[in-house]
C-alpha cells in the first residue's frame, strides 16, 4: 500500500525463502547456496529465493532437491526456473 493503492511486490523482495534439503525449517543447512528463482504456480509467475542444501557429500543435486519440494525444474543444468506439480 503506497497510500492510494496496493502496488504489486515480488515474494523474494518480501523476504519468502523455500529452504531445499532435510532440514527443519526452523534449522536450515549452514552450507546453504541461496538463488533467486522463478516459480510457475496455478495462481501466477513468482520470484521467490530459494535455499538448495550444499551439507551432505555427495552433495545432492539441484533438480532432485527441486523434485522432492514439487517444483519441476525448466532444465537439469543450473536451474533458475521451474514450475509446481
Amino acid at each position: 500500500w503506497n497510500g492510494n493503492f496496493f502496488t504489486s511486490e515480488t515474494l523474494a523482495a518480501l523476504g519468502v525463502t523455500v529452504v531445499l534439503g532435510p532440514h527443519a525449517p526452523t534449522a536450515p543447512c549452514s552450507t546453504a547456496d541461496t538463488h533467486s528463482f522463478t516459480v510457475i504456480h496455478t495462481n501466477g509467475i513468482h520470484t521467490v529465493n530459494v535455499s538448495f542444501c550444499r551439507c551432505r557429500s555427495p552433495e545432492t543435486p539441484r533438480p532432485l532437491q527441486l523434485l522432492r519440494a514439487g517444483i519441476y525444474p525448466a532444465t537439469v543444468l543450473d536451474p533458475q526456473s521451474g514450475a509446481t506439480f
